[in-house]
């Protein structure tokens, strides 16, 4: 199962804030040829790895201490936890399995930039803990809540891109009424 999924072609949906991204998640989600996890935005929370625990994935990384500080962040975050969107594992899932598929895609597969390689490790362990075919996939579709780094998708997959947009007013509205809410601003 895991040889099929570096073949799937990925496709971002992304947007600037507050324009509807995650009901649009919610119409793919249903979709049986599409393989989508729950609100990960892979690259921003590498990014967050990068900047606050001076964590770079390279080939050389420890794939183990980069996978417990990456799962601490999706799965004990306070502001991940917070939010139902952001919850990949129902309650009779459990993170051990999930940790341990990835680390076994992880070393199964060779010749892949780490990157690219952690973010199938992910997918291939969401779909292997949810019984997903592999074969049934036409696509992996990825949610990113913000566009900066389409770049890395671009980079890593050709990846194809559904960019949302809303009135202007309304997204500036809404990114004022989250940042207020924040308690950490």
């Amino acid at each position: 199962m895991s040889k099929n999924i570096k073949n799937i072609p990925v496709a971002v949906i992304s947007t600037f804030g507050h324009c509807g991204i995650d009901w649009l998640h919610s119409l793919i989600d249903s979709h049986k040829q599409v393989l989508i996890i729950p609100s990960l935005s892979f690259f921003r929370k590498l990014d967050w790895l990068k900047r606050r625990k001076n964590l770079y994935l390279n080939d050389d990384a420890n794939k183990k201490i980069i996978l417990e500080n990456l799962s601490n962040l999706i799965f004990k975050d306070k502001a991940t936890k917070k939010s139902q969107r952001h919850i990949i594992l129902k309650k009779n899932q459990s993170v051990h399995d999930f940790k341990k598929h990835i680390l076994n895609f992880l070393n199964d597969k060779k010749n892949l930039n780490i990157e690219k390689k952690f973010f199938l490790a992910i997918h291939y362990a969401y779909a292997k803990i949810n019984k997903i075919n592999l074969k049934n996939i036409k696509v992996i579709v990825s949610h990113e809540h913000v566009p900066w780094n389409c770049e890395k998708y671009e980079k890593y997959f050709n990846a194809k891109y559904i960019l949302m947009m809303r009135d202007p007013r309304a997204s500036i509205a809404g990114c004022i009424k989250a940042y207020s809410d924040n308690e950490e601003i």
